[in-house]
């Protein structure tokens, strides 16, 4: 039976191979059952799926015939064509609310000052579009001496302003019309697009 011969464990010698034919025999035989064993094993396990956990313990169950799959999968197909065809369509629907900046109505002329004062080694023009800052806009001489230009982009109406000349004396313009400051200060005024 085995490679290895068995040894007696009172005496530690090996086993008689009649004494291992005996003790075999019995296992080798087929098992009888009796006539109830069927039964009683067939209770044992309908009695063992009978205990079911109750509904909120046992996961649920979905069951999809393959017409059922058929059904859902043609009414995704039928969704998905429907958005693809109302996307791409002529009606599309804006839901945002558009923003724009509103239109400048505002037009800027643009005015060309000139000085004819031929002593002058420096112009500036002040008035009430630049604050009456004699540094905001520098007059500069056109090659003919004694020309002072400037251009200057204003907007429509009524403009005071007056020349600078040598950071020292204050000129009015001799080709515009004066008007005289609280102080007797001379300047001159210009009105400019459909205001005037």
């Amino acid at each position: 039976m085995t490679d290895r011969p068995l040894h007696d464990a009172s005496n530690g010698g090996p086993v008689p191979d009649d004494v291992i034919e005996r003790m075999a025999a019995p296992l080798r035989e087929p098992v009888r059952f009796d006539e109830e064993f069927d039964e009683r094993v067939m209770r044992a396990v309908r009695a063992a799926a009978g205990t079911r956990a109750p509904w909120w313990r046992r996961g649920p169950t979905l069951r999809v015939t393959p017409l059922t799959g058929l059904a859902l999968a043609a009414s995704l197909a039928l969704v998905a064509v429907l958005g693809r065809r109302s996307a791409t369509s002529g009606e599309r629907r804006e839901n945002h609310v558009a923003t724009a900046a509103h239109p400048a109505h505002d037009t800027v002329y643009v005015v060309r000052f000139t000085l004819v004062h031929p002593e002058a080694h420096r112009v500036a023009l002040v008035g009430d579009f630049n604050g009456w800052s004699p540094n905001a806009t520098p007059l500069t001489g056109e090659g003919v001496d004694g020309v002072w230009t400037a251009s200057v982009p204003l907007p429509a109406g009524r403009h005071e302003y007056a020349f600078i000349v040598d950071g020292e004396r204050w000129v009015s313009d001799p080709y515009a019309s004066t008007v005289h400051d609280d102080f007797g200060t001379s300047s001159s005024v210009l009105r400019v697009g459909s205001a005037s």
